[in-house]
């Protein structure tokens, strides 16, 4: 016992030691400050998809109402799990507390794996652009998180479980698979495949259990996304350079013959160059183009804007960069406002909503202000569920669909449409996004069937 004791001791100050050396000043002020400013962005108001991952953390766990099959489960399940000892509210804080540090942990990693000097590395990443998006939505800075583990690890089969981890954060790093290639070991290449497999078998046999489907999950984000997306933005080559300013601006050093013969190019220079050029191209050719999906693109950037820093040996520069990133963030943080839950909150209060089922645009947020509550659908099934007992909620000034049935109460921020005589008994909003792609078109839709018979039949005749 007392030999235990004497190694659990100098394991304890070993590690103590290595803390006090690797989190110093700057690093701690650049964790403090970018973590509460996201914390105080969360305070702000309510963001569509972070309110979707907290009340499916309360679903699997609580008993919650509200699901969304195409989201992966990570996210949910920290905050699920938080939600066990603290109310649903706490435990997004917490969450975003555990994604910083958990990121900042993976910035180490790597810093470690690729002899890079942590401090400049971390407060590289944490471009204005990415303090504010890394935890707006929910995912994108714990599943970052990941995919530096995944780099870190890279030469090991154990790379598997971080590349399974990011894939259940955010299922678009499947983009990673063909970077596992460059192990150029089959052996490691198959024990990396099935880790990462393994990875996923929770997840599956959850999807299969509930709904007879083990990837109904992943089925519903490629049909909602990939294969049925309408929604487009415009092509803007400007998100490249804002998504990484200030810290982009340290890789025009590269034009200097010098400084390029000096930092030469290694295995893990292509690991990242490989890494841009995956995340450049499926940003290029989706549909929806929002700077947030370019936040990924912090990690290779200041990979190399690190090197280059090492290079010109200006080290007060750090400081610079950080005072910039903290400065821009908060301002961007203080400009954009999230979702204001007030008419959300009067909406739940009134006598008409509550006890019968809704049915509502704005759906996510009425079942986080606690009304179970449908999608609203088009006419002819929004008319089917007043029918049947449902409550149409209807807020001013969206230019949405109003039904014909009676208003039973009219305020400042909404409508109540429905029948007084008439109630939907309320149950769980756990409606999938086939399911009401059938509901609407009154289509079966399977994600094998759609793939293959229109899906590749309409890409195959416009190439003909």
């Amino acid at each position: 016992m007392e030999k235990l004791a004497e190694k659990s001791k100098s394991k304890i100050k070993v590690l103590k030691q290595n803390i006090e050396e690797e989190i110093t000043p700057l690093v701690l002020v650049a964790f403090v400050f970018s973590t509460g400013l996201m914390i105080f962005q969360h305070s702000r108001g309510w963001a569509w998809d972070f309110t979707v991952y907290s009340m499916i953390g309360e679903y699997i766990f609580h008993d919650g109402i509200y699901m969304e099959w195409l989201r992966p489960p990570v996210a949910s399940t920290i905050m699920g799990l938080f939600q066990f000892v603290m109310s649903r509210r706490l435990a997004e804080y917490a969450f975003i507390l555990t994604s910083s540090i958990f990121f900042t942990y993976a910035a180490n990693r790597v810093s470690k794996a690729y002899n890079l000097d942590f401090e400049a590395f971390y407060i590289l990443t944490l471009t204005p652009a990415a303090i504010y998006y890394s935890t707006m939505a929910g995912t994108e800075m714990l599943s970052l998180g990941f995919v530096m583990l995944f780099f870190s690890d890279l030469k090991k089969p154990k790379s598997g479980l971080w590349l399974g981890l990011a894939f259940l954060t955010r299922y678009n790093w499947g983009l990673l698979i063909p970077l596992t290639l460059i192990q150029f070991d089959i052996k490691k290449i198959i024990k990396t495949g099935v880790l990462a497999g393994l990875t996923l078998v929770p997840w599956l046999l959850y999807n299969y259990f509930m709904t007879g489907n083990p990837i109904y999950s992943f089925s519903n984000f490629l049909m909602l996304n990939v294969i049925l997306r309408e929604a487009t933005s415009p092509l803007a080559l400007e998100n490249f350079m804002l998504a990484t300013l200030p810290t982009v601006l340290l890789l025009a050093w590269y034009v200097k013959s010098e400084v390029r013969e000096k930092l030469g190019l290694n295995r893990p220079d292509i690991f990242m160059a490989a890494f841009t050029g995956l995340t450049s191209f499926f940003y290029l050719t989706a549909s929806l183009r929002s700077i947030r999906y370019l936040h990924a693109l912090v990690l290779p950037v200041a990979y190399f804007a690190e090197k280059v820093w090492t290079e010109i040996g200006f080290k007060n520069l750090l400081i610079a960069f950080l005072s910039v990133n903290l400065v821009f963030g908060g301002l961007w943080v203080l400009q954009v406002d999230l979702t204001s839950p007030e008419r959300y909150e009067a909406a739940s209060s009134s006598d008409y909503l509550g006890g019968c089922m809704t049915d509502s645009k704005d759906w996510p947020l009425m079942n986080y202000a606690g009304i179970p509550t449908d999608s609203a659908s088009t006419p002819n099934v929004t008319e089917k569920r007043l029918n049947e007992g449902y409550r149409a909620l209807r807020f001013k000034n969206n230019d949405y669909y109003e039904p014909s049935a009676p208003v039973l109460e009219e305020t400042e921020y909404f409508r109540i449409y429905g029948y007084e005589d008439r109630c939907k008994p309320v149950e769980k909003a756990d409606m999938s996004y086939l399911e009401g792609l059938e509901e609407r078109t009154g289509s079966k839709y399977t994600l094998r069937g759609h793939i293959f018979q229109e899906f590749l039949k309409d890409k195959v005749e416009a190439i003909i």
